[in-house]
């Protein structure tokens, strides 16, 4: 459902969440709120928490104080309790830990899945979802539907990005997951294959559609880790062979770029350009290479 920006967003959000009863939904997913006009609280305001305990719906989207920096996504069930995710990974929490000290949460943040009768529930808000990281510590952690939202209303180029994104981020782990932006004519529902989920509803302002949450895991998710680790692996290998040639080697090259001819490795000047073969440390040439015209 949009987030119109200018509208009171919890008269809003609870007039289409209303309004898409008629499809029989079992989860109501929101976008993010527009910061201008949120309430401090939306999630915890009785009336959402009141609806979804009469009609035996989930609602999904922000709780906390936005202002504070102290939010998440979250889920409201239907006897009436919050369950929230702290959204370890977004830019947004930086401040948050930087001004908490929190260094492992800074560095280590501290993922979860949203527990439902159906399944859980895993949010990748926002930019969260460029990153394969967030995603794959919480399909660890037990996630088995993926949403990704955001609070930008209007932004066409953004809304392309994060549905490609929510794609990728379906495809790796085999999952449905649901792009809900401001901008409704971007959000939609994927299925684990990358594919579009057709929208059931009629209206422009809602997008309606069947999920599964699904137990099918792939290669990356079990063994991601191994792909980073090889890499890294192979560049430190790498250096190692690089360095034991060089030391091997009986002749090194001229430190002057337009000679570079091979000279002796204890000579002190080129025989052929008579430059000298003392190298500069290290942070000189950083600084000649920042301040050369």
């Amino acid at each position: 459902m949009p987030s119109v920006q200018g509208e009171d967003t919890s008269t809003l959000y609870l007039n289409l969440t209303e309004a898409v009863l008629k499809y029989n939904p079992q989860i109501i997913v929101w976008p993010g709120i527009t910061f201008e006009k949120s309430v401090p609280n939306p999630l915890y305001v009785s009336p959402f928490a009141d609806f979804s305990r009469q009609h035996n719906v989930y609602l999904v989207g922000f709780v906390g104080e936005m202002q504070k920096m102290d939010f998440g996504y979250g889920v409201v069930s239907p006897e009436g309790s919050v369950g929230a995710d702290n959204l370890g990974y977004h830019v947004f929490t930086i401040p948050r830990d930087i001004m908490a000290r929190d260094i492992k949460g800074l560095f280590f943040p501290e993922v979860y899945s949203l527990t439902t009768n159906l399944g859980e529930i895993g949010v990748a808000d926002c930019m969260e979802s460029g990153s394969t990281l967030p995603t794959l510590a919480r399909v660890r952690k037990g996630m088995q539907f993926l949403v990704v939202p955001t609070g930008s209303p209007n932004t066409y180029v953004f809304s392309w990005v994060l549905g490609t994104s929510a794609i990728y981020r379906a495809v790796e782990h085999r999952i449905f997951a649901v792009e809900v932006i401001g901008d409704h004519d971007s959000s939609m529902i994927i299925d684990p294959y990358g594919r579009i989920v057709d929208d059931m509803a009629a209206e422009p302002e809602m997008v309606v559609g069947k999920i599964s949450f699904t137990n099918e895991r792939t290669f990356y998710t079990r063994y991601g880790d191994i792909f980073g680790c090889s890499i890294v692996g192979l560049a430190l290998l790498l250096v190692g062979y690089n360095a034991y040639l060089q030391r091997k080697r009986p002749l090194k090259y001229c430190v002057n770029d337009n000679c570079r001819a091979e000279v002796e490795k204890d000579a002190k000047t080129c025989e052929k350009c008579g430059k000298s073969q003392k190298r500069r440390p290290l942070w000189q040439k950083i600084l000649w290479f920042i301040v050369k015209p």
